[in-house]
């Protein structure tokens, strides 16, 4: 009876960390995908300024000026720690997709360690369902 009361005991505990873990990696994944969607706005700002004379700048929280750019060739892109280089319109989008291929790889990690840990929250399930 101890036992089965102690084996029980470390299924719970297995399961409580599991969700845990799996809540972490439900919010990790949250961020990777927001960040996807930041990369493929700004791909497509990239493109829009090449493409035209005017566009609208955000100056806050959902508020936007009308404006020219004055370079539509280059774009400055933050390679981390917020510095800065400049490149051609072109070589900023190429940058960007890297990182967006880098993003969805993660996402792709995510999405699999997520459905192993669901694989095994349902054995600890049944197991718990044995002992009951």
């Amino acid at each position: 009876m101890a036992d089965k009361q102690q084996e029980m005991e470390e299924i719970m505990n297995n399961y409580k960390m599991l969700e845990t873990r799996l809540d972490t990696l439900a919010k990790q994944r949250e961020v990777v995908a927001t960040n996807i969607a930041e990369i493929r706005a700004t791909i497509d700002s990239i493109t829009e300024i090449e493409n035209s004379n005017e566009m609208l700048f955000a100056i806050g929280r959902g508020a936007f000026v009308k404006g020219r750019t004055l370079d539509k060739k280059n774009v400055l892109v933050n390679i981390g720690a917020e510095v800065f280089i400049e490149k051609s319109a072109e070589d900023g989008k190429k940058s960007m997709e890297a990182r967006q291929q880098e993003f969805e790889k993660v996402f792709g990690q995510i999405e699999k360690e997520m459905i192993n840990i669901s694989s095994l929250l349902e054995q600890l399930n049944l197991k718990m369902q044995t002992l009951l």
